[in-house]
């Protein structure tokens, strides 16, 4: 699966930061594929995905996404409205223009040729999160990226490296965390795992403090960066949802 079929299928997504990352990855690409998903994005039940379809429609589409931007710009919302006119005359003033031809594809490498080594560790967790709207640090267990969920949202995830499996094969460990842990909400916690689609909740001892943390642990020899973005949205955009549960602030 490539760059744009990922980010098709995460427009198809539950998780409501992960249509709106997608929808805007997708303008990197500029692939002609993405225009009926994208058009079908302008009436996702999400204001921030509808906002981010229209945006990249007006930087890519073509004229077989004129119909769609023009029930856009009658969007409910102002902003998805202003967007979408906005990418209507975008779209509009190059239409007539003939499509660039395609750049040729690359000659594929001799057979003798070794394949590309993995990218380093920074490089892979700086690759899958920077396009996101959130910040990097460095730090001696791995890499501490904030998320943005929204403007008033954010969640911190943690990447831990230098952990194995069982059989001794290197693993990344990523998690967030959800609150102070308390005995009173342990049946809750093992209630909450039975119904989770993706990750874990568990306890893990964080800055001198035990706490609940939603987690998810990936053969790092194998995580590819969409993998890994994939894993770090997920787990802050759930996290944030049982952090709210248990806390009903934003500090993690």
């Amino acid at each position: 699966m490539d760059r744009t079929e990922t980010y098709i299928k995460d427009l198809g997504s539950s998780t409501v930061i992960m249509r709106k990352f997608a929808a805007r990855y997708l303008k990197d690409g500029g692939d002609e594929r993405a225009f009926p998903h994208l058009s079908k994005a302008l009436q996702d039940p999400e204001k921030e995905v509808r906002l981010e379809a229209a945006i990249t429609l007006g930087a890519i589409g073509d004229a077989t996404v004129l119909q769609a931007l023009e029930g856009a710009g009658k969007d409910p919302d102002p902003d998805v409205a202003g967007a979408a006119a906005k990418a209507l005359q975008a779209v509009q003033e190059r239409a007539p223009r003939p499509a660039p031809a395609p750049a040729p594809a690359p000659a594929p490498p001799p057979a003798s040729e070794e394949p590309a080594p993995p990218p380093d560790r920074e490089t892979l967790v700086r690759s899958a999160v920077g396009e996101a709207e959130g910040e990097i640090q460095k730090r001696p267990y791995g890499f501490k990226v904030r998320v943005n969920l929204s403007s008033e949202r954010k969640q911190i995830v943690r990447v831990v490296f230098d952990r194995s499996d069982p059989d001794g094969d290197p693993a990344l460990l990523v998690y967030t965390v959800c609150g102070g842990a308390d005995e009173k909400r342990f049946r809750w916690a093992l209630k909450v795992n039975a119904r989770l689609p993706y990750g874990a909740l568990a306890l893990r001892e964080v800055e001198g403090k035990e706490q609940f943390i939603l987690i998810n642990t990936l053969p790092e020899a194998d995580t590819t960066r969409l993998e890994l973005r994939k894993v770090i949205l997920t787990l802050a955009e759930k996290g944030d949802v049982i952090e709210k549960r248990l806390t009903g602030k934003d500090r993690y």
